[in-house]
């Protein structure tokens, strides 16, 4: 069971907490406001734990592998730093959940673009 989601810096989330109940959990919002950017964080980041939990290597870069494949899998980015909120002094995006008493969490950069 997830009992929480974190969000800072991702999409259009600045810095948000979700606390889920052991029932059912609703998303009410107006369009665009990241109602299904929720459900595709937690989606992602799930199936990227279960493949990463099934494949034979634990090694740090299999899971980043996995999450950045994940990821652009459900949410179809140009490049995964897309999905970083452009904030003045802040270049990154954190996920926190916590399934089963256990943390899950992982962040990633927005690249400067290269001139050259």
């Amino acid at each position: 069971m997830i009992s929480s989601l974190q969000l800072s810096g991702f999409t259009n989330f600045g810095n948000s907490l979700f606390s889920f109940s052991s029932g059912i959990n609703v998303f009410i919002g107006k369009n665009g406001t990241g109602k299904t950017h929720i459900l595709k964080c937690i989606a992602s980041s799930l199936a990227a734990n279960n493949d990463f939990l099934k494949s034979d290597s634990q090694a740090k870069d299999k899971i980043e592998g996995l999450i950045a494949d994940k990821l652009k899998g459900f949410f179809k980015p140009e490049q995964l730093g897309r999905l970083v909120k452009r904030q003045q002094g802040r270049n990154n995006a954190s996920i926190q959940i916590i399934m089963d008493g256990q943390l899950f969490a992982y962040s990633f950069m927005l690249q400067p673009l290269s001139l050259g």
